[in-house]
């Protein structure tokens, strides 16, 4: 055979899993050549099964959305029909042919056209031991990676770095005889993406704003809560790898509707006896001990939520936890009016269902007549409002009895309720019962601890269960603590979508931030922490306009413990948040950001 007298560049386009494989390792190993070259990997190839590539930078860019160059190296053999035949005494098949090359590291010119190119193949390993997806690619083409088009549905990315990217692919990457570092680094920022991302639905897509902000080389330190972390992110890397390989594997929607496709009285006791109390289990490490026993109010006790008529009426349409004590917000500083000249601003009692406070579950059908009979038997429960007079009541047992059979009962009502509804729709007599999933475990507030953290969750996992398509992938982000509660689920499902699209860009754009330095930097890649100067990190602030829709842009925002007042941390806590939207676009606006003082709606 003749040899190769010098280097040769060509081209090679696929899935973004196989170049990202490529790029990092640097070559392909002996298994990965077996796969393309077993008997099964001739059908359809015009030169029998092996690795393709083109001298002409785009004649196979219809194969996938990511280039790589593969570099073959001076004093290769070239594989001829012609000299074949005069050594063998016959023309090789295409599976003769890959049998040989197996054996012999050869280059194969099988198709010479100047008008796509020339077309290669090899069968051997060692013939492609120097792949790149990264430097000057010339030719026309200005990147390895068209990520428009490879990230271009959010499925895409998710499936790539849940499924395509677990465990199993990350420890297999090697070098070879080559430098591993670039591996090293690469597993190390899929790892920390990972857990960067879990960070971002653990809270509130605006806490997460706000811990970066602060503490930009660990933002999980600024979070909450941060014991039951560690469950929670891997909670989510078992359920999304699942789901994800599988659609409706969870059991929690399938096709991109509420339920599991079977009959939905069964699926709501699943619900209520194995998803749920299961979360629970996995996310904060514990055995769940039952559904809450005990009243639940929403702020701290004793403390009214301050709030809007617009949210008042909301809630009092919520069909599950009360509204009580509603007043006046006469003391309020800097009082708006509507049109009418009704004061703007209400003071609330806000509390999630328990027998003192169980009007609206006793409502209708929700509750069975029996338990309904025995809560309505005690009418002294029902006129208590206030936190410390329930105290005698609950020591007895009963009270505690009753609310976690009210419990239960109010979870099945729920989940019968969205079971056979779509996550998504047009129509506007549907297209609030996506939301209706996670915002009913938040109404009801069944386990006590740690409910917000697991219908964040359920949202999540509803969401890729079905995919996690562009259209339900709203469902996973919380844009700010439990306003949800206090918007009409219409309004709410229109925050959401819009906290999605600010989001999903912004991780797109994460991910194809550490993938270039990854490749370019190799190990001296530290891309962590580097979403600092990223545009489309401080846009997701953007979400705030919804509720100041008389500013535009984006949002500038405390970043240091010090900007970050205790006032401003107590309006948080007390979730008092037409305060705190007022205090932020105040703050944005003074210093050089979006934001309109005291133009709130909710």
């Amino acid at each position: 055979m003749d040899r190769l007298t010098e280097e040769r560049t060509f081209y090679h386009w696929d899935r973004l899993k196989n170049c990202i494989r490529w790029g990092v390792q640097g070559m392909m190993d002996p298994g990965e050549m077996g796969w393309y070259t077993r008997p099964e990997g001739d059908k359809g190839m015009v030169s029998g099964g092996g690795f393709y590539m083109s001298s002409n930078a785009v004649s196979s860019s219809n194969y996938g959305p990511c280039l790589t160059r593969i570099l073959i190296q001076p004093g290769t053999l070239l594989y001829t029909d012609s000299k074949a035949r005069k050594a063998l005494g016959f023309r090789p098949s295409n599976r003769q042919k890959v049998y040989i090359g197996q054996i012999i590291p050869f280059a194969h010119n099988y198709r010479k056209d100047s008008s796509v190119g020339e077309w290669w193949v090899t069968h051997h390993h060692d013939v492609v031991t120097t792949l790149k997806v990264h430097g000057d690619i010339g030719a026309g083409v200005k990147t390895h990676i068209q990520w428009n088009r490879a990230l271009k549905q959010i499925e895409t990315l998710e499936k790539l770095v849940y499924y395509d990217l677990d465990d199993n692919f990350l420890n297999g990457l090697r070098g070879g005889g080559h430098d591993n570092s670039r591996a090293n680094a690469f597993r190390n920022s899929i790892g920390y993406l990972k857990s960067f991302w879990s960070l971002l639905t653990y809270r509130d897509v605006f806490s997460f704003i706000r811990a970066c902000l602060v503490r930009p080389d660990d933002p999980w330190q600024e979070i909450g809560d941060l014991h039951h972390f560690g469950g929670y992110h891997n909670t989510l890397l078992k359920k999304a790898k699942e789901a994800l390989g599988e659609p409706g594997s969870l059991h929690i929607a399938k096709s991109s509707v509420w339920g599991d496709g079977g009959n939905c009285d069964t699926w709501a006791e699943s619900v209520r006896d194995e998803i749920l109390p299961q979360l629970f289990t996995d996310i904060i490490g514990s055995a769940n001990k039952g559904f809450r026993d005990y009243p639940a109010h929403v702020g701290p006790e004793n403390f009214k939520v301050h709030s809007t008529k617009t949210q008042f009426d909301a809630m009092s349409a919520n069909p599950y936890f009360m509204v009580e004590g509603a007043e006046a917000a006469d003391d309020f500083p800097g009082l708006e009016k509507d049109r009418s000249g009704k004061k703007r601003d209400w003071l609330v009692d806000m509390w999630y269902p328990d027998v003192s406070h169980a009007q609206k579950a006793l409502d209708g059908t929700k509750v069975p007549q029996d338990l309904a009979s025995k809560i309505e038997g005690r009418t002294d429960w029902n006129s208590l409002v206030r936190w410390g007079d329930l105290g005698p009541y609950f020591e007895g047992g009963e009270a505690r009895t009753l609310t976690r059979e009210l419990m239960g009962a109010l979870v099945l009502d729920w989940a019968k309720s969205i079971c056979g509804k779509p996550l998504y729709s047009r129509s506007r007599s549907s297209s609030t019962t996506g939301v209706a999933g996670p915002l009913g475990i938040d109404a009801i507030h069944p386990l006590g601890d740690a409910d917000k953290r697991i219908s964040r969750m359920f949202g999540l996992l509803g969401a890729l269960d079905s995919k996690f398509t562009d259209k339900v992938s709203y469902l996973a982000y919380t844009p700010i603590g439990d306003i949800g509660l206090r918007m009409t689920p219409a309004r709410y499902t229109q925050l959401l979508q819009k906290t999605a699209e600010l989001v999903n860009q912004f991780k797109r754009d994460m991910f194809e931030r550490m993938m270039k330095w990854v490749m370019t930097q190799g190990s001296e890649a530290k891309w962590e922490n580097a979403y600092n100067d990223m545009p489309s990190f401080y846009k997701m602030t953007e979400v705030l306009n919804f509720f100041h829709p008389k500013s535009r842009g984006t949002y500038k925002l405390p970043s240091t413990k010090d900007e970050w007042s205790r006032d401003l941390l107590d309006l948080i806590h007390q979730r008092d948040w037409v305060k705190f939207m007022d205090a932020i676009a105040e703050w944005s606006a003074a210093h050089g950001g979006s934001g309109v003082h005291k133009s709130w709606v909710a």
